[in-house]
């Protein structure tokens, strides 16, 4: 049975999109009967027809990604796309041509020209 009227009604009412318009499978016959508003309006509050809930988007992925990165990891020549001195300041990274370098001011200067530069 064909439910487009009902569900476009019904997304019209509950203010949301056709694809969030929820029908209770068990009482599709009461749903195809209904054929204004008033009718979905009825429905709604019976509990037949609701609204589902918005998708969110996960961020597990990213999380773990980051925690990698922070372990050290996808920070290989291939996943690079600066040059040396755009990734990090020149000074720090110890290839200023201007005196000192950065690599003499602090230990973790060093870690950092290693995973940077």
């Amino acid at each position: 049975m064909d439910l487009s009227l009902q569900r476009r009604l019904a997304a019209s009412v509950l203010k949301c999109g056709e694809n969030r318009v929820w029908f209770d499978p068990a009482a599709l016959e009461d749903i195809a009967t209904a054929a204004t508003k008033q009718d979905i309006r009825e429905l709604i509050e019976q509990g037949v027809i609701k609204r589902k809930p918005v998708n969110g988007v996960s961020r597990a992925r990213i999380n773990k990604r980051k925690l990698q990165k922070r372990k050290g990891r996808r920070r290989g020549h291939g996943s690079r796309k600066g040059a040396k001195g755009a990734r990090m300041l020149e000074r720090e990274c110890g290839f200023s041509e201007s005196g000192l370098s950065g690599r003499h001011r602090a230990g973790s200067n060093k870690e950092k020209a290693r995973k940077w530069c």
